[in-house]
């Protein structure tokens, strides 16, 4: 997958979650604001948002570009807590290399 369909595949994923949890009588008054200034501000979010993606997906793999250790792929797992609309977010390290570099995080961190 080359650059731009990887940030557009990671794009219709964000998408289809801010669009999950801004509909309905729970729906986030300050995501609400950010979906309403992004499709003022961007093309690919218009565009993206257009298309209706939702999705709730409480599990998956997303990948992070780390200024300093490049990509990381992590599996995450989504809980929802008592209060509604709240969420404890969940990453792990989704293979060895994302492990290493986690682990290099953690030493980096810890020298600060």
């Amino acid at each position: 997958m080359d650059g731009g369909s990887r940030r557009e595949s990671v794009a219709t994923e964000a998408i289809a979650f801010v669009r999950a949890h801004t509909a309905g009588d729970g729906a986030d008054r300050d995501l609400c604001e950010l979906a309403g200034e992004l499709l003022l501000g961007s093309e690919l979010f218009a565009r993206l948002w257009a298309e209706h993606p939702v999705r709730n997906r409480p599990f998956g793999t997303t990948r992070f570009a780390h200024p300093q250790l490049g990509e990381l792929t992590l599996d995450y797992e989504m809980l929802a807590l008592p209060d509604p609309g709240q969420w404890l977010v969940v990453h792990t390290a989704a293979d060895d290399s994302a492990r290493t570099a986690l682990d290099l995080l953690s030493t980096l961190a810890a020298a600060c």
